[in-house]
């Protein structure tokens, strides 16, 4: 019995893996059934074959690099040049400076600028480092100054 190409319906014989009129690969080595009609010129008609459907993946993907992460932490207004001209007068008095960045940087207020905080925690950072440099270069280097005058 003869099978028939899923493509374009030619005629192939028994056996065959393509279609010796159109080279597309027959569907299996079982036979096909034939066309059900034939079209006025002697060609036969058959039924189009059903197209396959595309599926979308289901994979969540991440976003590229570089795209901006969401903020995490306390966020709140941003400071103003007028409050940041506040804040370095207020850190211009001597006692009262050491006092304030504590406070801002150590302070549990809920309503306190996150932005005045980490500046105040960073000034602290900066004077504990020059505190410990100089106490360094006095240990290193003092006695060497001391015998100079």
């Amino acid at each position: 019995m003869a099978s028939f190409c899923t493509n374009c319906g030619a005629e192939n014989a028994d056996g065959t893996k393509f279609c010796v009129s159109c080279g597309n690969a027959m569907a299996s080595s079982a036979a096909q059934p034939a066309p059900a009609a034939s079209t006025a010129r002697g060609a036969v008609a058959y039924a189009a074959p059903a197209a396959p459907v595309y599926t979308a993946p289901q994979v969540q993907y991440a976003s590229p690099g570089g795209a901006p992460a969401a903020p995490t932490g306390p966020t709140g207004p941003i400071m103003s040049v007028g409050q940041f001209m506040i804040t370095f007068l207020l850190l211009c008095i001597p006692i009262l400076n050491l006092v304030l960045m504590f406070m801002w940087a150590f302070g549990s207020k809920p309503d306190l600028n996150p932005n005045k905080k980490n500046m105040a925690r960073a000034m602290l950072l900066w004077f504990a480092i020059w505190i410990a440099l100089s106490v360094l270069f006095t240990i290193l280097f003092g006695e060497t100054l001391a015998t100079l005058s």
